[in-house]
This record gives structure tokens, sequence and C-alpha cells, in this order.
């Protein structure tokens, strides 16, 4: 049982309640001495972009497809098929896209056994480096397999392979991001080639 004294003593240090008094500044105040001021946010904090780490993306496309016919160990691990796009073509537009996700440059780009570009031998800005698969030498050359090598800023980097004849059981295009990215790049990338590619799917 709390004692009546107690609770008269307590009364007496709050301020009379303000809509008795008819005080708007008496209201604020008795506000406060109940509740206490609340503490602002600091809205000038920025928070940390989130960061992915080692991720992988396969990518299925959208089009025509048509089985390939392959040797015994071919039809065991499921055949192989067909895609009907033009990997140069797909590599330009993901060139595109590693620029707009802030990569800062290419290291290298091959097309089956040949090097279209390494950054080694030469350097070129990375506007100059996807002007080189429009040349018609490229562009309507028929390659199964194109890579490319980017570099981020600090110690990501990526890897991508587009193959045109692939096993069933495996995508035509992956992208392996190596060390870390900032989840909103990650979004800039995977939004640009949704916009420019006929994609199907992409699982991680």
């Amino acid at each position: 049982m709390i004692c009546r004294s107690a609770l008269s003593s307590r009364n007496k240090s709050l301020p009379e309640v303000p809509w008795v008094m008819g005080d708007p500044r008496a209201s604020y105040e008795w506000q406060v001495s109940v509740a206490g001021k609340g503490k602002r946010k600091d809205k000038g904090r920025r928070q940390k972009p989130k960061k992915l780490e080692n991720i992988v993306l396969n990518i299925d496309m959208k089009v025509k497809k048509k089985t390939v016919k392959g040797s015994i160990f071919t039809k065991l691990s499921g055949g192989k098929i067909e895609e009907d796009f033009n990997p140069v073509i797909v590599a330009e537009t993901l060139l595109r896209a590693l620029h707009h996700a802030k990569f800062k440059r290419i290291t290298r780009i091959s097309a089956d056994r040949e090097v279209i570009y390494d950054l080694d031998s030469e350097k070129r800005a990375f506007k100059d480096i996807m002007n080189l698969l429009n040349d018609e030498e490229f562009e309507g050359a028929l390659f199964g397999l194109v890579k490319i090598s980017a570099e981020h800023k600090g110690n990501c980097s990526a890897k991508i392979e587009i193959k045109k004849v692939h096993l069933r059981k495996k995508p035509p295009i992956t992208i392996k991001i190596i060390g870390k990215i900032d989840q909103e790049n990650l979004h800039r990338f995977q939004g640009y080639i949704k916009k420019h590619l006929p994609i199907e799917d992409i699982l991680y």
C-alpha cells in the first residue's frame, strides 16, 4: 500500500496540470518535466552502404534454344544446347552494365582464343573499350565464348563468361564478383541488364 504522504509530496514536485492553468508555455514545461526533452536524431549522419561479398550470378536468356549433338558423356550430363544470341553483342551490353555499376576498368576481353583487349598490352578508356566490340570484325563473327575481366575500386573484381553453346544444366552467362561490392552498385548492374537484355532469370 502506497503512503498518502508520499503521493502528496510527489505531486508537489510536478507543475500544475497546464489545462487547468490555461497557459500554452506551461503546457510545454509540464510535458518536459514529466517526459523529459526528446533527443533529436542526427539527420546529417549517413548510413554506410551495405556490402555484399563474393557474388555469383547465373543468368538464363529468354531466347530460342536448340539441342546440340554431342558425345555419350555429354548426353549423360544432360546434353548441350545452343542459345540464339550473339555473345559479342551480349558482351557489349554487359560492359555497359559494368560501367553503370561504377567498375573502373576492363583488364581483359577474349573471344574464343582471340584476345580482343588486354590491359597489360595497351591502356584504353572504358568507353573506348566498349566501342571495340562495335567493330564489324567482332560483331559479325561467330564466336562461341566471350570472357571479360574487370576491376572495381578496392579489391573487387568481376569475371564474366558468355557461352553460346553450353551444357543444358549450366547457364549461358556466369558472372563472378570477387571481393566486396556495394549493394547499390550490384542493383545498378542487374537493373541495366534486365532493361537491355532478354533475361529470363537471374540465379544466385
